[in-house]
Parts: C-alpha cells; structure tokens; sequence
C-alpha cells in the first residue's frame, strides 16, 4: 500500500507491518526524516504515529551522516521498582510494549541505523525494567542479524538478572542501575525491598557490568563508601549522575572527586580513576553531554534528542518535582 509523503507535515500516519522483511543491503534506507514510499501488506498490520524530528540537515544524504554513539530501545510498561526519581514520571503516558513482537517503528529504527553505521544498542526503558520484555531474547538474536557487529547493552535494575542469566550474558555489556548499598537508603530510592543478587551476578556473569548511581539528598553522602564496595565487589566502572533537571548551582561537589584531575572525558563528561587506576568513575553532565542518540519509544515514535524529557510530544505539560539538594 502506498502513502504519499509531505516533508512540511510535522506527524504522519505510517502504516507499518508487523512482519519484518529482511533488509536488501543494497537499498537506500530511509532517515527519521523519510517515509518508506511502499511497503508489504500484510494482515498483521498496526497504525503507528511518527513524528519527523530530523533537522533540515539531517535530512540529507544519510550516506554521509556521522554515525550515533548508540541507539536506545526504550521499552514502557508496569515496573518491578518504584523509583521517584524515575524518567517516566515525567513523560506523557507511552504504550505498554512489553509483550509486542515486533516492536512498533523496529525496522525503521534498524534501517536508520545501518543508513548512519551506528554500532551500539541499548535496551532501556522509560518507565519499565527491560529484562521484563517478554520477546528480549528474540529481539537480541533479530538485531545480531540485521546489524552484523552490533554490540548490544544493557541497561537494568538487574533484580531479574541472575534468573534469566543465559539472555542476560547474550548481550556484550550491561550497565546495573543501584543507588545504594544501604538497604534503607535503597528502600527509599528504588520504592522495594530487595536488591540485586550483584555478588552471584558478577561471579556467573560473563560480560563487563557496569554500576550506575543517582545521586539525591539520600545518597550523596554515602558516595565513598558506595565506591569502597564496588571495588570490594571487582566493579571496574561507576557512573555517577545527579537528576537531570538539578540545577548546576544546586549540585553539591562529590566529596571523592573533590581533589581529583579527570583523566579524560567521555561524550563531554570528566572521567576520573580511582585506587590507581583499578576503579574509573565518570560523573555524568547531561546538561554537557555531546553524545548523540537515536531513540525508539514504545509507540514507534524516533527521535534524536538525548535528553528524553525533551523529545517532541513526550513532556508532560506539568513536570512533577524534583527532588534536590536543601
């Protein structure tokens, strides 16, 4: 069925099949910016909303188009956590795609990356645990054979880890969300009782894990001894974040970094190494970060702005508050 395409139109309806054709290597991939002028009919089809989000000089030739740091599959539905600080607080309410296969605007996000040679894969969410995507093996193995090469990563609470260790060890990395130690302290911020078996986790892992802590008026003060455990644990990376609409002016210093020269910076942002180099500690900057990411949300919607709140159509028009520092 053919759609005609109007590039003054900010959205579109795109109808898009739900059977997956295996790309022709040869043929011209469309951008954010491009409908596919044709597609395969098919009885298992949806209607998906896309918004156009390219810029006018992205939407040029894509053969010269400097590759994404990565792409994010940014899943959405009930959470096994209840994090007050979670991201899809405060986003418009997005479609629960946990149990879909294919994923809304998947060929289209994979098309994209193969047009601009973009390499990473991040499975994310915007207000869910990944590993609660029924279809994640599935999706794992249909990504290895489009994008041949891809690293795939995860990003996870990793309180499902060890029970789905084999699809957990199919990707090439993970990156644990934990901001504490502290069974209180990890109460209150991620809204449950139990923690992450993180020591079984390491041990039968096989890939690299990285830990991953935002700082709020609970945690901060407990950074050292955060640090001090991971490396008791064999972590070797720690990223460290406050919330992202925390004003630079109410971001107190991090009291293990104080005295510390970066040795170099990742995507913008100062990445120190600790105990001789055994632990390296990157303090997140969004509001410097130039990293660039393409993100496909759960209703197949792509967007290329990093910060997510800041996508078109996904901020709710009264943001919840945020928690800083007194």
């Amino acid at each position: 069925k053919t759609h005609s395409h109007n590039t003054n139109t900010p959205t579109m309806l795109v109808r898009t099949s739900f059977l997956l054709q295996r790309p022709s290597l040869g043929a011209r991939a469309f951008s954010s910016c491009q409908a596919p002028s044709s597609i395969v009919s098919s009885p298992f089809t949806a209607t998906v909303q896309h918004r156009h989000l390219a810029t006018a000089s992205q939407c040029s030739n894509t053969e010269t188009e400097e590759p994404y740091e990565f792409g994010n599959i940014l899943f959405s539905g009930p959470c096994n956590q209840r994090c007050y600080f979670c991201i899809g607080h405060r986003l418009a309410e997005t479609e629960n795609n946990l149990r879909l296969w294919p994923l809304h605007g998947l060929e289209r996000f994979v098309e994209r990356l193969r047009a601009t040679r973009t390499t990473k894969v991040i499975f994310t969410g915007t207000r869910t645990e990944p590993q609660l995507y029924r279809h994640e093996a599935t999706l794992q193995r249909h990504l290895r054979e489009y994008l041949p090469g891809v690293h795939l990563s995860l990003h996870t609470n990793g309180l499902l880890a060890t029970r789905k260790l084999d699809t957990f060890n199919g990707y090439d990395s993970a990156t644990v969300s934990l901001n504490s130690f502290d069974p209180a302290v990890y109460r209150r911020m991620h809204g449950v009782r139990d923690l992450p078996d993180l020591d079984t986790l390491l041990r039968l892992s096989r890939i690299p894990i990285k830990l991953s802590c935002v700082l709020t008026e609970h945690n901060h003060h407990l950074v050292e001894s955060y640090l001090r455990r991971a490396l008791e644990l064999g972590v070797r990376r720690v990223a460290l974040r406050y919330l992202f609409d925390v004003p630079a002016s109410q971001r107190p210093a991090i009291p293990a970094l104080r005295d510390l020269t970066p040795q170099r910076l990742h995507q913008g942002n100062p990445v120190y190494l600790l105990d001789g180099g055994a632990l390296e500690v990157t303090h997140w900057l969004f509001d410097s970060t130039t990293g660039r990411s393409l993100n496909l949300f759960s209703d197949g919607t792509l967007s290329d702005h990093y910060l997510l709140a800041k996508a078109p159509d996904m901020l709710k028009e009264e943001p919840s508050d945020t928690v800083a520092f007194a």
